[in-house]
């Protein structure tokens, strides 16, 4: 109950009397109480947070245009951060406070926010801010009116900035490996490809999302199966396998590939599939081939050369057909001259296990069946 005393005087201003007056505000009371209870919840919410909040009132000029805004109140962070106790702050321009926020602009942000009701929320906000901390920050900052003040609250996240701007760095550098580099990483899980390094559309010539998904065997030449599921079985008893083998591209030409594969374990350790990097060895393979070709040839006639001729004889009459006859081989005279002329004579072998590199095995031989070519027809 509300109660209220009017005191009667007369004339002489002497008290004759008085009035008495009860009203009921048991809801008032009850609302004021609750809140004060709101206020004291509100109050602790801010005081628990561990980010700075601070409540501004504006302040205007004679036409009533903001001009800057007053200290009102901040919760302990604030403070903290500031480094200026409560009673020195409350009441004080926040440019002085904050001279920042003029010239980088968030002055007319908040006057925007208290004109129009509009909340501010700015993330990754560069500020210097070199007046308090002594440094550059880079914060994520909101601001909200509320009645006719200003709740403004921030967060300084240059460490997760840094770090994010260190990975977006390290993830172009890893970008720029991977499209030039000259290995393809891939990942098989389930005999299918499931990941492929960027550079998979300059080596396999179609991007990665075109061969996710694919079975190995779609990509491998047909007679490198055997190999592989062969390499399968190797990897269960290792960690890792190479070879050489032939690979379709996604024009459908097969290239020869070096592959090094590795079995991949997830973080407890366990397979998860197979890792693998493969290079392009078209040119090296192509080399291979023409030395090897040169080593069994004849540059100037293009047939095998004496030293690959013989070893070939000498494999096939290891392991003598009883079906064929005696076997003679044909030798260029040794001088270019004569080779040139067509001059060639008959070293006749004998029947049997070996050859007779010196010629004499000529005499081994029946006269009618040695044969030759006269010089120079």
């Amino acid at each position: 109950m509300s109660l209220r005393i009017t005191l009667l005087r007369d004339r002489g201003h002497a008290v004759y009397g008085e009035v008495l007056a009860l009203r009921d505000v048991d809801a008032e009371t009850t609302t004021r109480q609750q809140l004060d209870r709101q206020q004291t919840y509100l109050r602790a919410t801010l005081n628990s947070l561990l980010d700075p909040h601070i409540t501004l009132d504006p302040l205007r000029d004679e036409e009533g245009r903001i001009v800057d805004f007053l200290f009102a109140g901040g919760n302990p962070a604030s403070y903290a951060l500031i480094g200026v106790p409560p009673n020195r702050l409350v009441g004080r321009r926040l440019t002085s406070i904050f001279p920042g926020v003029a010239e980088q602009g968030l002055l007319d942000r908040y006057r925007h926010v208290m004109e129009t009701g509009e909340p501010l929320v700015l993330n990754d906000f560069f500020y210097s801010n070199h007046e308090v901390l002594g440094r550059d920050i880079i914060t994520d900052l909101s601001a909200v009116r509320a009645a006719d003040s200003l709740s403004l609250t921030w967060r300084d996240v240059t460490e997760r900035y840094t770090k994010a701007q260190a990975l977006l760095e390290s993830e172009e550098r890893y970008r720029l490996l991977a499209e030039n580099a000259a290995d393809l990483i891939l990942r098989i899980r389930d005999n299918r490809l499931v990941w492929l390094s960027s550079n998979a559309t300059t080596i396999l010539g179609a991007p990665p999302k075109y061969w996710i998904g694919k079975s190995v065997q779609e990509l491998l030449h047909p007679d490198d199966l055997a190999a592989y599921l062969n390499n399968l079985v190797v990897l269960e008893r290792s960690d890792t396998v190479s070879r050489q083998c032939r690979i379709r591209t996604a024009d459908g030409d097969y290239h020869w590939f070096s592959v090094s594969a590795r079995v991949f374990r997830d973080s407890s350790g366990r397979r998860d599939g197979i890792n693998a990097a493969l290079r392009n060895i078209d040119a090296e393979v192509a080399a291979a081939r023409e030395l090897d070709y040169r080593a069994s040839h004849d540059l100037l006639t293009g047939l095998l050369n004496r030293r690959e001729a013989i070893e070939r004889l000498e494999v096939i009459l290891s392991h003598p057909d009883p079906r064929a006859g005696q076997t003679g081989m044909l030798d260029a005279v040794p001088r270019c001259r004569q080779v040139q002329a067509g001059e060639r004579q008959l070293r006749p072998c004998r029947r049997g296990r070996g050859v007779d590199h010196s010629g004499r095995a000529h005499s081994q031989l029946p006269a009618p069946e040695r044969s030759g070519r006269p010089h120079g027809r």
